[in-house]
């Protein structure tokens, strides 16, 4: 399993990092997903190849 760590930009709320985490960490193909508001910085595992961008596609979805 792989593990990716980023930064996000235009986070702006404590509650939609929240949302987000618990929203990925639904998601079959991602596992131990971290979003943390304060260093605006996500953290994830995978056995797929799912890049920023891709994570970025369903976090659009759950929070535009």
């Amino acid at each position: 399993m792989k593990s990716y760590k980023y930064t996000l930009e235009g986070l702006d709320c404590a509650n939609c990092a929240r949302k987000i985490e618990d929203s990925l960490n639904k998601n079959k193909d991602l596992k131990n997903v971290k979003v943390n508001f304060n260093t605006m910085m996500i953290s994830y595992e995978t056995e797929k190849n799912i890049s920023i961008s891709g994570v970025n596609k369903l976090i659009k979805k759950i929070e535009p």
